[in-house]
Order: structure tokens, then C-alpha cells, then sequence
């Protein structure tokens, strides 16, 4: 049986032998719907209004292109009389800003525009823009282009303050190499050029510079990032104040090109090597260069929440704990709502879970469970763990359950009939239709049934996956901690055939037993 004590992240200390025949077999458990597909569809989401439908059916507007001018003014033409129909929409009117933008519209015009869809946003029930970054960055350039500098430079300060992270997304311009010559709607290298010449003095350029070539630059492989870091230092040195040029260095050294996970250094070095080997160290080092710029950020403004959450970050990965959690509740003292809080509960707890903290981890991940936990948030799985660690296997099953169904949210998609049978063969007596119209009103509600049909009934292929394997053999194992082998080989044949290659790797087939492999 599997020794009671699992190492991080589910790994395995000990095995289970089962027999080689389907625990799935007898029709007892075929009876027994699946937690993750058990229980009614939630009610249908809203239908599109005529406007939405209208919008997303436009040929004008799906086939303009802002290089090709005669392809926008019939485009504009559509998003108008859009705006009739639905006069709140915040979208609408940004897409129509931009487009009138490459055609050398009116600036009035295109600033009431972006004006309008920057005050509809925060009432806007669905919207392609999290945050007003494109409304702000557009607004810039055309105030640039106008030669109204400061408001320009006032609008890229609001811009980036809308997420600091990604603040290097606002030049965005489509491209992959930074573009030398003036262009229109799209900020270039020349225009920052220009910045710094006017204002010499003004720190802001320089900045705006080095976020700019920080965006290209995670295009290439091997880039030299010592213009980044000049434009940055020169930033620092105009206005040694202001806590940004410290905060971009940082997250240079801690999550981005220099020793982030897309990193040279971070690809030469293998997670959780113990020890250290010299190429570990070495990405240690830059991790801790991070660290010191990030102190240094926070020493300028304390409060500097993202400053915070980044050097928590930081320190997880550097394996200090203890100071990662003093950051997070640093970080929810700041922002105790929204989704940096959200994530700061989850992250804390994990840093709790490295520490054997298990029943406080539990507290964070349900925190940030009851925040919202999207598919992506992974809370569910990382309390799962925390259970476990906790010999709460009922709990952990019940959150590894939470888990599939949100992965399958998506994935039923990307697979076929045959393989979701192979996984699921509790649905072997019902109809290829009915089961069809049970997954789209589960996971796919406001998609027709021809269209999801067509792609699962007869376009759908082999959906390949680690993530949902690794979350059924959780669930196997928490199973065979309690004796339910019956249970435990349900969960691992939905591995061995519905994702055989996965299989390869778990288990051991041996004088007709099945044998989880240890790990």
C-alpha cells in the first residue's frame, strides 16, 4: 500500500499492486456518476444581444486591417451603427478609436471615443479588456502625435499604474522587433527618442525606454539586455524618488528574461536541485540581485504592493519562506481584495506547505478559493495537497474533483467521444448524443449543439494531457490511503486508457498485477 506520507506537489514514497482487471468493470461502480460530471447544468448564460451578434458576424469588421486603409472605413461604418444599438458598450468604442485612428480621423473625435469606452468599462458586464492599459496607451499616442507631450506622458504613467507587471505590454505594437521609424496609433522607438531629447531631465523617457526594448527583447533567444538596464539606471538617476526603475529591474532578475522561468539561466537549472549545483547558484544569485533592487523599490514607497508580492515571490523561489509570508501579508494588508489578494492567499499558502503548515496552507487556499478561484488558480489542487499532508483524504478527493471538472471545462473540447468512453466508462449505456448533450450543457452552455457535436462526434482527436492524468492518479492514490481499491483502480484505468502515454510512466505491469511506480 502507499505509504501515508507524500512528498510536494503528490509525489510518490511508496506503490499499490492492484490486479490487471478493471476495478470499473462490475456494474455497481458503473453506476456511480463521477463527482466532476454528477448533478445538473447550471443555468444557461445570457444570449448575446442583436448587437454582440451583429458584431461578431460583421465581415467589415473582421476583414479590416489597419495597414490596408480601404478596408477600415467600412469597418467604422459597421462599429457606428453598432454604437446605436448599443450605446454602453465600452468596446465598440475603443475599436472604433482605433480604427479611425489609421485612417487619420479627426483626434476630437477619437479621443471623446476613448473617453467614452474608459467610463463605460467599470459598468461593462463583458469586455475583451481587463484593465483601461489600451484605452490609456492609445489616448498617449495620439496626444503625442498631437504634440500635447506632457499629456502624453501623463496618460503612459496611467497606463502602466494599471498593471505594473505588464506594463511593458503597453507598446504592444503587433511586431516582434522594435520599430526605429514614426508610425501612427503605435508607440515606436523613435517616439520615446523624441521624449528623451524634450525632456532630459524627466526621468519618464528613459523609463518608458527600457520597458520598451524589455517587450522586444523576450522575443529573442540571447538578447544583450545592458540597454535595458542603462535605460533604467538613467531613469534611477534622474529621479532617484521613484521606486520604478528599481521595481523593473527586479522583475527582470525574478521573473523575467534574465532569471525568470523563460530564462537561459532558469533552463540550466533544474527545480528543487539539492545540492545546489554551480549553475543553480548562479540563478540563485540573480534571484537575490532581485531581491535587493525589489527592497530597495519598497524602501522608496512602502506602499508599494506589487513591490511586495514580487519579492514574496522571490523568496519562494529562493526557498525562504518565512520571509515570502511576511511579504504576502504585507501584500493583503495593501490590497485585502481583488485578484492580488486572491493570489497572495494562494501563494501564501503554498510557502505555508513547504513549511509543514498544513492546516494554515488550508485556510489560505480556501481564502483564496472563496475569492473566486478561476480554472487557472490551482487552489483547489493545492489544498487537495495540504489535505493530504493532513490525512484528510475525503477532503483531498473532494478538491481533486473540483479540479477536474475545471480542466475538463476546457479539454472535453479538445478530445473525441472515443477517448472520453476509454476515460469514462460509467456513461458505456448512454447514447452518443444524449452524452454529446450532457458535456455541452455542463461545460459548454452558450455553444450551439451542432457545433459542439460536430467537434466532438466526428472532428475531435486524442486530447494530449499531463495535467488531467497527474490529477487522476492523485485521486487514485488518496483512495488507496484509505483501502478502497476498488475506488483507486477506477481512477488509474481512466490513466491507462484514456492516456496511455501517461500510463508508461505510472505504473508497472508484473505477473499481471499493476504496480504504481514510485517516484
Amino acid at each position: 500500500m502507499i505509504s501515508a506520507g507524500f512528498g510536494a506537489g503528490f509525489a510518490f514514497c511508496g506503490a499499490v499492486i492492484v490486479g490487471a482487471q478493471s476495478a470499473t468493470s462490475g456494474q455497481k461502480l458503473r453506476d456511480v456518476e463521477p463527482p466532476e460530471l454528477a448533478g445538473k447544468p447550471g443555468p444557461p448564460p445570457t444570449p448575446p444581444g442583436p448587437a454582440s451578434l451583429q458584431f461578431v458576424q460583421s465581415k467589415a469588421i473582421n476583414e479590416a486591417n489597419p495597414h490596408d486603409v480601404k478596408t477600415l472605413a467600412p469597418a467604422i461604418q459597421e462599429l457606428t451603427g453598432l454604437i446605436r444599438l448599443e450605446p454602453t458598450n465600452s468596446d465598440f468604442y475603443l475599436l472604433r478609436a482605433t480604427l479611425s485612428c489609421y485612417v487619420h480621423a479627426n483626434s476630437i473625435g477619437i479621443l471623446d471615443d476613448i473617453a467614452r469606452s474608459i467610463s463605460l468599462h467599470p459598468r461593462s458586464i463583458s469586455t475583451a479588456y481587463s484593465t483601461l492599459r489600451e484605452h490609456y496607451g492609445l489616448k498617449a499616442k495620439i496626444e503625442f502625435e498631437n504634440g500635447h507631450f506632457e499629456d502624453s506622458m501623463r496618460d503612459l504613467d496611467v497606463a502602466m499604474r494599471e498593471d505594473y507587471e505588464s506594463a511593458k505590454d503597453v507598446f504592444n505594437d503587433g511586431n516582434v522587433k522594435p520599430t526605429t521609424t514614426a508610425q501612427p496609433c503605435v508607440w515606436t522607438q523613435s517616439d520615446l527618442d523624441t521624449l528623451e531629447r524634450r525632456f532630459p531631465q524627466d526621468y519618464r523617457p528613459p523609463l518608458y525606454h527600457g520597458l520598451y526594448l524589455t517587450f522586444f527583447y523576450s522575443f529573442d533567444l540571447d538578447p544583450d539586455y545592458s540597454p535595458v538596464l542603462d535605460a533604467f539606471h538613467r531613469a534611477d538617476t534622474l529621479n532617484p524618488a521613484t521606486p520604478l526603475p528599481e521595481f523593473f529591474i527586479g522583475e527582470l532578475y525574478s521573473i523575467g528574461h534574465l532569471g525568470g522561468l523563460m530564462s537561459r539561466k532558469n533552463a540550466e537549472c533544474l527545480d528543487d536541485v539539492v545540492p545546489r549545483t554551480p549553475q543553480c547558484l548562479a540563478l540563485d544569485e540573480f534571484h537575490r540581485t532581485g531581491v535587493r533592487s525589489l527592497t530597495r523599490a519598497i524602501a522608496l514607497d512602502p506602499r508599494f504592493g506589487r513591490a511586495y508580492a514580487l519579492r514574496a515571490e522571490t523568496f519562494s523561489k529562493l526557498r525562504e519562506y518565512r520571509q515570502a509570508i511576511r511579504d504576502y501579508v504585507k501584500v493583503l494588508e495593501l490590497t485585502p481584495t481583488g485578484e492580488a489578494a486572491r493570489g497572495a492567499y494562494n501563494d501564501r499558502g503554498l510557502a505555508k506547505v513547504s513549511l509543514g503548515d498544513y492546516q494554515s496552507a488550508v485556510l489560505d487556499f480556501t481564502q483564496s478559493i472563496a475569492m473566486g478561484c478561476k480554472e487557472s488558480c490551482g487552489s483547489y489542487d493545492n489544498r487537495a495537497e495540504a489535505y493530504t499532508k493532513l490525512h484528510n483524504y475525503p477532503k483531498a478527493i473532494e478538491d481533486l474533483s473540483a479540479t477536474v471538472k475545471q480542466k475538463l471545462s476546457y479539454a472535453v473540447f479538445l478530445m473525441n467521444i472515443d477517448q472520453f468512453r476509454r476515460i469514462y466508462p460509467e456513461y458505456d449505456s448512454v447514447p452518443d448524443d444524449a452524452l454529446c448533450e450532457k458535456l455541452r450543457a455542463l461545460f459548454f452552455p452558450a455553444m450551439q449543439y451542432a457545433d459542439f457535436a460536430k467537434q466532438f462526434l466526428i472532428e475531435g482527436k486524442d486530447f494530449k494531457s499531463a495535467v488531467l492524468p497527474d490529477l487522476y492518479l492523485k485521486r487514485g492514490d488518496a483512495y488507496a490511503y484509505m483501502k478502497q481499491t476498488q475506488k483507486a483502480n477506477r481512477e488509474y484505468d481512466r490513466v491507462s486508457r484514456g492516456f496511455p502515454e501517461m500510463a508508461h510512466f505510472s505504473f508497472v505491469e508484473k505477473n499481471g498485477k499493476r504496480t504504481r511506480k514510485l517516484q
